[in-house]
Order: C-alpha cells, then sequence, then structure tokens
C-alpha cells in the first residue's frame, strides 16, 4: 500500500490491520476487558480523536470495588479509585 508520510487515514489503515482492535460497545464489555487479573498486564485501550489520532490508556477494574485505574500514557498520568 503506497501512502505519503501525511496520509493520516492511512497511516490509520495499516496501524488497525497489524493490531488487533476490538471496539467497545458498552461498559459492561469494558469492566469485562479491563478486570484485574494478577497474571496480565492492564488492558490497553486508544480512544480515536479528531484528525485520525488517538489517546493511549491502559485500564484496570477492579469488580470487588467496583473501581477503575487508569495510566495515560501520553504523560504516565495515573488515576486510581474511578467510579
Amino acid at each position: 500500500m503506497a501512502f505519503k508520510s501525511t496520509d493520516f487515514k492511512c497511516h490509520f489503515n495499516i496501524f488497525a490491520k497489524t493490531c488487533f482492535m476490538i471496539p467497545i460497545q458498552s461498559l459492561d464489555e469494558l469492566k469485562k476487558i479491563a478486570e484485574y487479573a494478577e497474571k496480565r498486564d492492564p488492558a490497553e485501550f486508544f480512544i480515536m480523536l479528531n484528525g485520525g489520532a488517538r489517546s493511549s490508556k491502559r485500564i484496570i477494574y477492579y469488580p470487588d470495588t467496583k473501581t477503575f485505574d487508569v495510566l495515560n500514557e501520553i504523560d504516565f498520568s495515573y488515576q486510581d479509585d474511578l467510579t
């Protein structure tokens, strides 16, 4: 696939084809995928932004406390105990 370096739509299409991405349709689905597991890394998510940009997050859900922890990969800020 030929593309110019400024062709962001093509860049995103290549990214989507080489990575396993699943659109999240509901909060319950997010909780299921992000549920804490001791021997597993936090789930990695992307929020699609305008212009084809994305915001990368690592999210863990704790069903016993019904809270989330979120690592924002752009600046490594961390939020915990989110409801």
